[in-house]
């Protein structure tokens, strides 16, 4: 069963609470998904951003090109 309602709403959230004070910063680390990568994150209804950064195993060999 897809979760996208509720991570929405995570990320709504995070979004409001970085609003209320913009000098805030939100950054979300995961990781066991068997490719390292970052992304910003931008609300189409409200200020600020979101980073997110994912670890890569060990172990896992360079598979895309360094950008």
């Amino acid at each position: 069963m897809p979760i996208t309602h509720e991570r929405t709403r995570f990320l709504n959230l995070l979004l409001d609470w970085q609003s209320a004070r913009p000098e805030r910063q939100v950054v979300i680390l995961s990781g066991d998904v068997h490719a390292g990568a970052a992304f910003t994150l931008k609300s189409a209804y409200a200020p600020g951003r979101l980073e997110q950064w994912t670890a890569s195993p060990l172990s896992t060999h360079a598979a895309l090109p360094e950008v």
